[in-house]
Formats: C-alpha cells, structure tokens, sequence
C-alpha cells in the first residue's frame, strides 16, 4: 500500500508534464501474466508500441532537466518534501520512469516523452497492485543504497534514543518541570471536535491535550481516519513539546507513531 500511494503521488507530480492517458486495460493483462519473463516482454512490447517515432521539429526535453522539473515539483509537495522516506521512495520512482522513457536516447520531443513516461508510470502503477517483483525488486533495490534515506534513519533513531519513554502518570505530575522539553509518551488517542487528546488507557477520564496542528500531513490524516472512534481510540507514541495548549498542560506533536 505504501508504494502504491507513492506512485500515485508520482502520477500526479509528472501529470503537471501531460493529460495523455494510456489504454490500462493492457496493462491489466501483462500484469495477469504468471510468467516472470513473458510478463516483462509484455509491457515492453507496450512501451515500445507506445514510442511512435519523434517529431524533429516539436519542443525538446533532456533527460537532465526532466529529472530536475520532477524533483522541483516534489520538493513544492510538503508531504513528501518533509518525509526523507516517501522523498528517497518517490526519487527512485522518478528514476525509474526515466530510465524507461529515454532508455538510450539523451533527448526526447515533447510528444515522445509524454506518450513514454504515460506508459512507464500506467505499467508501474498496475505492477504495484499487482505486487509485480520485477517493479518493486527495482525500486527496494534504489532505496536500500539510498544514503539519504540511510541518513534519515539513523537521524531518527537518535531523536527516538536521545528522548526516553515518559509514563504518562510521570508526565502529569511532573509537567510544571517540564514545560518547554521534549517528551515521547505512550497512549491511546482520541480525535473529536478538532482536538486530539491522549489518554494512558480507555478508562483513563483525564485526557491531556495534544496540539496536531503542526504534524506532516499523513499523520494528520491517519489520526483522522484511525483516532475519530470514540470508544476505541486509536494507541500512538506522541513525540513533541510540553507547553499549555488551549490555556491548559498539554504537549505540542511533532511527531506521532502508530
């Protein structure tokens, strides 16, 4: 499912290019092939049938500056320019939808590019579905040599170990102290009336507040879509700053963890 909203992400991205549609009902069919190598000769006859030959007179792009009018319109998309893992994900994506269009060529007429990165991210988004292992292998393989998403994680895992668990009891009696630090607390989450508040369990009856205003748009959403149930809530890791919130003892999320 995560890579398959990527590709999505990655759709609309490079639609900013084109509104050309490829025939999905073929790739449907190369997707229903078992055979690995039957499968991989199906979309390719699709690709090159795709690749009707260039205009010489129409506009040009390069490979070069394909890939930075991509990055450049990733990186204006909050949510993914403030995840490194959907960014280095999205990134290898974009490679590999340009390694399919240009192929050998350094250059492409407009029409040509279009027609080919259509049909690259219509047969990536079908072997996503799919679980297509000559697709996902490609694009596991670009992430796990990814130094920057490397990086990220190891940035991660220091934030997780520099700020210990709090106990959610610790917190509410130490929170005058703490005001202004860091805190990474455990418990089960409750969004209704656009306000989110942590409990240490379902029967807990002194909620704290939780500001969510300024998590990356993913988290919001899935607290919306996985936190609205009343009665059962939702269990999370809140990481963030102890501050008042609406005028009372609360904590400020930057971060939170299902």
């Amino acid at each position: 499912m995560f890579y398959t909203n990527l590709c999505c992400g990655i759709f609309l991205i490079t639609s900013s290019f084109f509104t050309m549609a490829a025939d999905l009902d073929a790739y449907e069919k190369c997707a229903s092939i078992k055979a690995s190598s039957e499968r991989v000769n199906c979309y390719d006859s699709l690709a090159k049938g795709s690749a009707k030959k260039q205009n010489p007179s129409a506009s040009s792009i390069t490979k070069k500056d394909a890939r930075a009018k991509l990055i450049e319109e990733l990186n204006s998309d909050a949510d993914f320019r403030d995840n490194p893992a959907k960014k280095e994900v999205s990134l290898c994506m974009i490679d590999v939808h340009l390694d399919a269009a240009f192929s050998e060529a350094t250059v492409l007429d407009s029409a040509t590019f279009e027609r080919r990165m259509s049909a690259s991210m219509d047969r990536m988004k079908t072997a996503m579905k799919s679980e297509d292992p000559d697709v996902t292998l490609k694009i596991l393989k670009c992430v796990i040599n990814s130094d920057a998403l490397a990086q990220a994680m190891k940035e991660k895992g220091k934030l997780d170990r520099s700020v210990p668990l709090i106990d959610m009891d610790d917190l509410r009696t130490d929170i005058a102290s703490l005001n202004g630090r860091k805190v990474r607390v455990q418990g089960v989450g409750h969004y209704m009336m656009n306000m989110f508040m942590l409990k240490k369990n379902s029967s807990d009856m002194s909620p704290m507040i939780v500001d969510i205003t300024k998590l990356q748009r993913d988290q919001y959403r899935k607290i919306l879509q996985q936190c609205a149930d009343i009665m059962a809530g939702c269990r999370v890791t809140v990481y963030g700053t102890v501050g008042k919130v609406s005028y009372q003892n609360g904590i400020f999320a930057e971060t939170i963890e299902w």
